[in-house]
C-alpha cells in the first residue's frame, strides 16, 4: 500500500470514529421543563454529553412528556448538522459550522428497556409505572382500565358521565357527595350503600 493510500485510509478511519449515528446512553440528569438531559454514552471511552434535547410527542397545543430519571437508558441519535441555532430559537437556521453527526448534536428519541429486564405482561396500550401500581390500559375490545394504589383526582368545571349502565362501589366505607349533588336515572333508585350529603 502506498504512503498516500495509508494517509487516506487513516483519514477515513478518523472521520469514521468521529461520525456518530445512534447509540445507547444512560441519563445522568434531566430537566423536565426544558426537556433536556445530560447523558453518558454506554460505549466506553466517550465523554458525558450535556444539554441534550429530549424528543416528546407534540402536536399543536398538545404534548406527552415522559419523566426520565437518573439511570434510565435512552437511545440517542446525532443530527446531520449542528442544531444549536434551531434548538435555542425554534427557528430555521443553517447548520452550526461544519459539524456532522457530532456528539454535540445529540437528541434523545426514546427510552430503552434492556432484555434482562422484563416489563409486566399485559395486553393493550399501557401507560404505567413499571410495577403497575398506577396504570391506564386501553384494550383491544375497547375496554379502558384505570388503576392506582394512590389517589385519583378529577378536577373540572363540569363532569358528564354517560353510559348504558353505571356502577359505583367501594371496598370499605361509604360513597359521599356534597355541594348539591344530584343523581337521576329514570325509575332506578340510589342504592342504600351510597350516602349523598
Amino acid at each position: 500500500m502506498s504512503e498516500f493510500s495509508k494517509l487516506v485510509e487513516e483519514y477515513l478511519d478518523e472521520q469514521s470514529l468521529n461520525t456518530h449515528v445512534a447509540m445507547l446512553c444512560r441519563v445522568v440528569s434531566f430537566d423536565p421543563q426544558q426537556m433536556k438531559a445530560s447523558v453518558q454514552p454506554m460505549q466506553k471511552g466517550l465523554p458525558l454529553i450535556e444539554n441534550v434535547p429530549a424528543a416528546i410527542q407534540k402536536a399543536g397545543p398538545f404534548f406527552i412528556r415522559v419523566p426520565y430519571v437518573k439511570g434510565d437508558i435512552v437511545i440517542v441519535v446525532f443530527s446531520d448538522v449542528g442544531i444549536d441555532d434551531q434548538i435555542n430559537t425554534g427557528a430555521e437556521a443553517h447548520g452550526k459550522g461544519q459539524r456532522k453527526h457530532c456528539l454535540d448534536d445529540a437528541i434523545i428519541v426514546g427510552g430503552i428497556s434492556p432484555f434482562n429486564v422484563s416489563l409486566p405482561a399485559e395486553d393493550g396500550l399501557i401507560i404505567a409505572k413499571k410495577d403497575l401500581s398506577a396504570k391506564v390500559v386501553i384494550k383491544e375490545n375497547n375496554d379502558i382500565v384505570i388503576e392506582t394504589s394512590g389517589n385519583l383526582g378529577i378536577n373540572a368545571d363540569s363532569l358528564a358521565l354517560n353510559a348504558d349502565s353505571f356502577s359505583l362501589s367501594t371496598t370499605s366505607g361509604s360513597i359521599t357527595a356534597t355541594e348539591g349533588f344530584d343523581i337521576t336515572k329514570n325509575t332506578d333508585t340510589v342504592p342504600e350503600s351510597a350516602v349523598f350529603e
